[in-house]
């Protein structure tokens, strides 16, 4: 098998929805070992269509598919002591943690930066959020359309009587998963040159 740009580069992603599991495909495509973890009860998009015969099974979720290809993947309850510790473990074999659940909500079960860099003093980590880690609007939900109304995309598109509208293919999402990925390669590549670790907050 020909060998690819990210053979032997090491990932774990605690992410869901659209943009953090797009940043880490895109890796893995390129040859990354990406694990992911799953919340109990998996990842929302499990849920989502389109699925084959329109008969809704989270195993066979199109969406779902397409973003998680060519990774691992595994269930933890971070809630939980042990699957923490899990996550440490992992993350002391791992060059990246991306990131994508809500702001705070790692530190809330411990697992802040200090508790990522003692389990690996050289880890490069990239956090994806809506409005960031800090600031007035980091416990605002954004998702797709909440995003588009924030970045002023929605609108009439210059048609009278129009009524607002949306860009489709949740194309806000997909950006900032591109973006994280480009993120995740410089704050590797920092990680390495300077011996210690970085972070990207996006």
């Amino acid at each position: 098998m020909p060998q690819k740009a990210l053979d032997g580069l090491r990932v774990l992603e605690l992410g869901q929805h659209v943009a953090v599991p797009y940043c880490t495909r895109l890796l893995a495509d390129l040859g990354a070992d990406v694990i992911k973890v799953e919340r109990p009860g998996g990842d929302p998009l499990r849920q989502w269509g389109p699925f084959p015969g329109d008969t809704p099974d989270p195993e066979k979720a199109t969406l779902f598919h397409v973003l998680n290809r060519n990774k691992r993947g595994l269930v933890l309850d971070l809630s939980q002591a042990s699957a923490r510790d899990r996550v440490l473990a992992l993350t002391a074999e791992a060059d990246l943690v991306v990131d994508g659940l809500r702001p705070g909500k790692l530190d809330e079960w411990g697992l802040d930066a200090s508790a990522f860099e003692n389990a690996n003093p050289q880890l490069a980590r990239v956090q994806v959020s809506g409005f960031g880690q800090a600031g007035p609007y980091r416990d605002w939900p954004a998702l797709d359309l909440v995003i588009q109304a924030a970045g002023a995309w929605v609108s009439g598109h210059g048609v009278p009587d129009s009524k607002p509208m949306r860009v489709g293919g949740r194309l806000p999402e997909f950006l900032a998963g591109s973006y994280a990925a480009t993120a995740s390669l410089a704050a590797v590549l920092s990680a390495r040159q300077q011996g210690r670790a970085a972070y990207v907050d996006l």
